[in-house]
């Protein structure tokens, strides 16, 4: 189920273990096979290079549209005062039901839209979840800076929680989804939508090595032992935070850039949380599964042992996307 939705997306951006509140992260020391191939065609680079690469060659840099949603699946709309573009993506069958809510935030590093390449992941969340997927374009960065993007996010979450049903969707079953920068902003939007009295329509959330944490300042091991060779460095971290921020000082401590500095985290959505081996993130997403797990959230966090950021290059038929696809059917049978 999950497996072949989520391969779609992990460009951008089996041996697995179970983390619990204070246990060590995942560390096979043993880099998967696959992902070594990936790896070999996205050298390191430092500050300064990262800095000189425009924004245009970021987005350019972008895998083919191999398997292209047809037209007639996809319906799109602008949403909210702001005109924000959405995707409405419907699995095949739906047999006339009212299905439940998905609100998609694609990754991305704050810097690149949705792009059609992505398209086929939101397609295959659709029909694998069985459920109205809405692929949410927020505005990026660096023409539309924090806290633009999470404005919109905010903003598509609370006109589809008004508005999903004209599209077949039951906006009392509603889950929020979100893979690397996408995943910052689905914590945000939970936290905000908790705050403004609206967080009961959301009954679950998905996030995928996301970036809740500030690099700047980062004592996280992973940030350290991950720093470079892995795809994701923390330089690409850096780089991403300055084109995101218009004030560093400023933004840096506001939980809508980064959530685990919300100040508290009782009354958030049951949440699953995937993180990798090598992946510069994987332990701010672990921190951020425990600061849920001891305010009281259901909580299911994984670190994949010898995965890169989004397990770029994993096999479709690994085992790690089994268990993903188990740990997901649960909580939709359980919460959603």
């Amino acid at each position: 189920m999950i497996k072949s939705i989520i391969l779609s997306a992990l460009i951008i951006g089996g041996m697995f273990c179970t983390i619990v509140c204070g246990q060590v992260p995942c560390r096979s020391g043993k880099l998967n096979p696959d992902a070594k191939m990936v790896l070999q065609y996205m050298p390191d680079m430092t500050l300064e290079q990262e800095r000189s690469m425009s924004v245009e060659e970021r987005r350019n840099h972008v895998p083919p549209d191999l398997d292209p949603v047809p037209e007639s699946k996809m319906q799109r709309i602008k949403i909210t005062a702001d005109s924000i573009p959405v995707i409405v993506f419907r699995p095949d069958n739906t047999d006339g039901k009212t299905l439940p809510v998905v609100i998609d935030y694609h990754g991305g590093a704050f810097v690149a839209p949705l792009q059609p390449w992505m398209y086929q992941f939101s397609y295959g969340l659709a029909n694998s979840l069985n459920a109205i997927v809405f692929a949410v374009d927020y505005r990026v960065a660096p023409e539309y800076r924090f806290p633009v993007a999470v404005n919109d996010s905010y903003n598509a979450f609370t006109w589809l929680a008004d508005n999903a049903g004209r599209f077949g969707g039951d906006t009392s079953r509603i889950m929020l989804n979100g893979v690397s920068a996408g995943g910052n902003l689905a914590a945000v939007v939970s936290l905000l939508a908790r705050d403004n009295g609206r967080g009961n329509k959301i009954k679950m959330m998905l996030l995928f090595c996301p970036a809740v944490d500030n690099p700047l300042n980062s004592t996280y091991p992973s940030i350290t032992e991950n720093a470079t060779g892995y795809g994701i460095t923390k330089n690409t971290l850096l780089w991403v935070t300055e084109n995101y921020s218009s004030n560093l000082a400023k933004d840096t401590t506001d939980f809508r850039m980064f959530p685990i500095k919300a100040k508290y985290f009782k009354d958030l959505p049951p949440t699953l949380i995937f993180t990798a081996e090598f992946d510069v993130l994987r332990d701010e997403g672990l921190a951020y599964a425990a600061k849920l797990r001891e305010a009281g959230v259901p909580v299911i966090a994984r670190c994949f042992a010898g995965q890169v950021h989004t397990f770029m290059g994993l096999a479709a038929n690994a085992p790690e996307w089994k268990q993903i696809d188990e740990d997901t059917r649960a909580y939709i049978k359980k919460y959603l």
